[in-house]
Parts: structure tokens; C-alpha cells; sequence
């Protein structure tokens, strides 16, 4: 487990992990791990079309952190410091601003996807029991279901570009709310600048 500056978990590996990008494949005798330095990246829909490519990853600022390496019951912690880049002019506080900048627009983009996604899921729900009543029958409950979906599209909209099934229909429909926060990621990550 990777431990931030102020001891919160950033990341865990383990053998027994069931996420590939998670999992420690060690053989007998010597073995060796390399961390990428990075936050979690934005999360993804498969098949959404983005102009500005979705939130990637964030990467620590410089700074001490801690590795705790556990075997059964034991365990050792081990600090380490990730040093700057001396090519850039940047101080200690333009890094944590800019890391907290990006990681706070991740969180962003997620709070978006995530909400897509459960508009997906709940229109399907909806859809799937207006498909097994009898709408004759049960008209009140087929007009509500049909005024939710209705409702909830508008917001998907909203925050996706629906329209957009190639790369490039981005060129003839606007983005939206995901697509112009991915954006603003992409600025604000595009280099070490205070």
C-alpha cells in the first residue's frame, strides 16, 4: 500500500487482487515492483465519443510518502521521497495546487460519469418493466415511466453528446458538461506550470 503525505491510502497491490492493473505477480526469491506515481485515472464508459479524450491520470507531487509492504502478518513501512523535475521552476505549493486542481476535476468528470451511468441503468430498469406490463392495464404507470425517462434523458444530454456515435460528430454537435470538463483536465495537466 502507497500512503500519501498525510498517511491516507493512494493505492494498494496485491497478489489476491482481482483488478489487473492491481495485481503483484512475484516469483520465488528476488523480486521487484515499480509504481507509475499516479492517482486514479477518470472513469470511462465504453463506446463514449469524447473531443477532448476523457481525464487521464494525475501524477504525486513531489514530496515524502510511504510504502507498507505486508506478508502475512508482518509488515515494514518504508518511506521514500519523489523529487522534482529541476528542469522546471515550480515550488513544492505550485505542485500540491496543481495536483489538488487536477485531481479535484477528476473527481469532477467522475461525479459526471458515474451520474450517466445510472441514468443508463435506470431508464433500462424502466424500459424493461414497461416491456412486461400491460400497458392497457397499467396506463398511470406506463405515463410516469414514460415522463421519468423522458426526464432523465434530458439530464444524460445534458451531460454527454448523445448524438455523437463517431469521432467526428464532436464537429457537428455541441460537447457537453463530461467532454468541456476533460477539457479543462487537459489544460490544467498539459505541463509543470504553477
Amino acid at each position: 500500500t502507497i500512503f500519501d503525505k498525510q498517511q491516507k491510502p493512494l493505492k494498494t497491490f496485491s497478489t489476491s487482487s482481482r483488478e489487473a492493473a492491481d495485481k503483484l505477480d512475484i516469483n520465488e526469491g528476488m523480486n521487484q515492483f515499480v509504481w507509475d506515481m499516479n492517482h486514479a485515472p477518470g472513469e470511462r464508459i465504453d463506446g463514449m465519443i469524447l473531443w477532448n479524450g476523457g481525464v487521464g491520470t494525475v501524477k504525486i507531487a513531489p514530496g515524502t510518502y510511504k510504502a507498507r509492504v505486508k506478508y502475512n502478518t508482518d509488515s515494514l513501512d518504508v518511506p521514500f521521497v519523489v523529487k522534482a523535475d529541476p528542469t522546471y521552476k515550480m515550488t513544492d505549493a505550485d505542485y500540491e495546487a496543481q495536483v489538488n486542481f487536477l485531481l479535484q476535476v477528476r473527481d469532477k468528470f467522475n461525479d459526471i460519469q458515474k451520474a450517466i451511468r445510472n441514468i443508463r441503468t435506470v431508464r433500462t430498469q424502466i424500459n424493461d418493466l414497461n416491456g412486461r406490463i400491460d400497458s392497457k392495464a397499467n396506463k398511470e404507470i406506463k405515463l410516469m415511466s414514460d415522463s421519468i425517462v423522458k426526464q432523465i434523458t434530458a439530464v444524460e444530454e445534458a451531460l454527454y453528446q448523445t448524438k455523437s456515435k463517431s469521432g467526428q460528430d464532436v464537429l457537428n454537435f455541441p460537447i457537453r458538461l463530461n467532454d468541456k470538463i476533460a477539457g479543462l483536465w487537459g489544460v490544467a495537466a498539459s505541463g509543470q506550470n504553477p
